[in-house]
């Protein structure tokens, strides 16, 4: 299918992330685990939702998903509204994060996520179980999943060339229309790699096919950190001209 020559009301009566299931639905956990990781959560619930729901969902898979909802967030929020105060938004991950965690599904795993003697980020794992000991304190038989307390390291997915991003035109649309992720293709990769040197990463990396290839998590999340950092400075100096007071 060429989504190219549609114009937008025609693209608007296609169901994209029907389309991502569809494909999806005969792949390989290692596969599902690799898309899982480029998709936009802003828009991918749907999509997550199914992946969690298959029978044959990987524990890897469901462990990422599950981290992903931000199960902090969700566990301050309701021990704020045990203690009476007003727990806050819950998002819209909300639902999901709750299925997972009064889930008693017994999850596969094929040794895509492996048990490690000492957890990765350990002061997530501190803070879950700190916050589960306080709601327990008011609610004893609160649940919560064992797998997501359990230290985990992850082997890289290993996926099928035509199954990548950077191979499949029609994979990286999908993405695009459904999830608004944009993926580069291989052709794009190397361009990016010849002018970039420095910046590329191996050939091997599972993430060749992001946008820009070699910048990376971390300093995308300087970007962003330092953008948040100015737009406070600019609130507070605004704030100073119009009421008179810095905070």
């Amino acid at each position: 299918m060429n989504f190219d020559d549609m114009d937008d009301a025609q693209l608007d009566e296609i169901d994209f992330i029907q389309l991502l299931i569809d494909w999806l639905s005969d792949k390989d956990a290692d596969t599902r685990l690799y898309l899982s990781r480029l998709l936009n959560w802003d828009n991918a619930y749907n999509l997550h939702d199914w992946l969690v729901s298959q029978p044959d969902c990987d524990l890897a898979l469901v462990i990422e998903i599950f981290d992903g909802c931000d199960p902090a967030y969700y566990l301050e929020a309701h021990l704020a509204e045990l203690k009476g105060a007003f727990p806050g938004y819950r998002g819209e991950y909300f639902p999901l994060f709750e299925k997972l965690r009064t889930s008693t599904r017994d999850y596969r795993s094929t040794g895509l996520a492996i048990p490690v003697s000492s957890p990765h980020g350990l002061d997530g794992f501190s803070r879950v179980e700190t916050l589960l000991r306080e709601i327990r304190a008011f609610e004893p038989d609160f649940a919560y999943p064992e797998w997501a307390l359990a230290p985990m390291s992850f082997r890289e997915p290993v996926v099928a060339f035509e199954n990548r991003t950077e191979n499949s035109k029609y994979l990286r649309d999908l993405l695009y229309h459904g999830v608004a992720t944009a993926c580069a293709s291989a052709e794009e990769i190397a361009a990016f790699k010849a002018k970039h040197p420095a910046l590329a990463r191996p050939a091997s990396d599972p993430k060749n096919g992001e946008l820009l290839p070699g910048f990376g998590a971390a300093n995308w999340m300087k970007v962003l950190g330092g953008g948040f950092a100015v737009m406070m400075t600019i609130a507070v100096v605004m704030r100073r001209i119009n009421y008179g007071v810095w905070f």
